[in-house]
């Protein structure tokens, strides 16, 4: 049954890349929100945990297919673009050669995992979409979020017996919290709840800024999102929703003021009649307090020792460690922690722990050169919704990228990246711009001509 169901996925998602069709763009996003919980449901109903099922592989494969029309289009792409993604593919490269040299299949099944927003982010560039499909890549993303949402309610109040029996399975119980209902942390239909809660965090900042990404469940959409963030426990998640919301306002110029003060009254006023009334709002408010003394925060002081420890070894191991030494996700997909790879989720110590003093500058450079586009963009007068959106995003990544490695996880980030530098949007709004600055030369050339007498 995994076989088949697996093969359904794949073969959708490559009837729609041989189409070179945008609605492949929608059925990723859709793929990569929900699978894991169609994993977990297909191995409850066969009584077995299954850590090699094909359907675990679907979204790696499912974005694989993209690069294929992105690679067949490669030279269409201008300079600057075709630099980022150089720079971009041999830092990944680096690293999958020096993961593999080490831990050998780990290496691959990282490789795939990193490869999957870049290939996503590709596909856009080659596509040339028009504004309105845009509009509704990000609001199929806030579908996504919605429909995870709402299922994450119900599995944080009736604990389904397929999500128990696969946390079991995986031993992820204690970091999970007690498979009871309301004592759990929300993970929904993703992997884990550190997943769920930087996908819905990067998906509500679209909902919450304009309401042509807001779905027809309009402010009830972004307070489901938002409410799950903190039943996942997730302080990630509800830093990384407000800081791109904050940071969309203060570089656009004020664009999005009106909206931000919106969210901030829907909001206080759900918050104020909704918290104590949420199912263990104890236990979340706990959660949620310590971020007013980080200093003594558990979490905080975690990834200060993870910081500390990691200095050491990437200064005295420039190589670096490699693709699929560092992550949980080959625990999570597995079951098990016999696993070569090192725990090291910080964010920046993780990118140079795994792409060491070559691959890590490498992307780093590559999103200072899209920092650079989406500047000129804005500069000569293309603001855009994504292009200003994108912006917004970059500068988040500074902050977010200390706390995780934001950067080669696959997100709503590098679809908004793609939709924001997409090369024939700009061609076109420069061509534009060229005849209006020659018709008005034109203009003001007759006019300063002196008439015959």
């Amino acid at each position: 049954m995994d076989w088949l169901v697996a093969a359904i996925i794949v073969g959708i998602a490559a009837f729609l890349a041989a189409q070179r069709s945008t609605f492949l763009v929608d059925y990723v996003v859709i793929v990569y929100v929900f699978n894991r919980g169609l994993r977990r449901l297909l191995d409850y109903n066969a009584g077995a945990f299954n850590p090699f099922s094909p359907v675990s592989l679907t979204p790696l494969l499912v974005t694989g297919l993209m690069m294929i029309p992105f690679v067949m289009r490669y030279n269409t792409l201008p300079k600057p673009t075709k630099t980022i993604v150089n720079c971009l593919f041999i830092a990944i490269g680096y690293g999958f050669l020096v993961g593999f040299a080490r831990i050998q299949f780990a290496a691959v099944y990282a490789l795939a995992e990193v490869m999957a927003p870049i290939a996503m982010f590709g596909y856009i560039l080659t596509l040339g979409p028009s504004q309105d499909t845009k509009d509704r890549w990000l609001r199929t993303s806030a579908w996504c979020a919605i429909l995870a949402s709402a299922y994450g309610w119900y599995q944080y109040m009736t604990i389904p017996p397929w999500d128990a029996f696969w946390v079991r399975a995986v031993g992820l119980e204690g970091y999970l919290g007690i498979l009871e209902p309301t004592k759990i942390a929300v993970f929904s239909t993703m992997s884990e709840r550190g997943t769920l809660g930087g996908f819905l965090g990067f998906a509500v900042v679209p909902m919450i800024l304009s309401p042509r990404w807001r779905t027809p469940l309009s402010w009830f959409g972004v307070i489901l999102v938002l409410s799950v963030i903190l039943l996942a426990g997730t302080r990630t998640g509800i830093i990384l929703a407000a800081l791109s919301v904050m940071i969309y306002v203060l570089v656009n110029r004020g664009t999005g003021f009106i909206q931000l003060a919106l969210a901030f009254i829907v909001i206080s006023v759900a918050g104020y009649f909704g918290m104590g009334a949420m199912p263990g709002a104890e236990k979340v408010q706990d959660r949620f307090s310590s971020l007013g003394d980080m200093q003594n925060d558990g979490s905080y002081q975690g990834r200060v020792e993870i910081y500390q420890a990691s200095l050491g070894s990437i200064l005295t191991n420039p190589i670096g460690a490699g693709l699929g030494a560092s992550g949980i996700s080959g625990r999570i997909n597995v079951g098990g922690t016999g696993t070569q790879s090192v725990i090291a989720d910080a964010g920046y110590a993780e990118i140079f722990f795994q792409f060491g003093w070559l691959g890590a500058p490498l992307i780093i450079y590559a999103l200072w050169r899209m920092w650079q586009e989406m500047a000129l963009r804005y500069r000569i007068g293309m603001r855009t919704p994504d292009v200003m959106l994108g912006r917004a995003f970059m500068l988040a990544l500074i902050p977010a990228c200390f706390v995780g490695n934001i950067i080669t996880t696959f997100s709503i980030l590098w679809i908004v990246f793609g939709a924001a530098l997409d090369p024939k949007a700009f061609r076109t709004y420069v061509t534009k711009l060229q005849l209006v600055q020659t018709a008005r030369r034109q203009r003001a050339e007759v006019a300063a001509t002196p008439s015959p007498a």
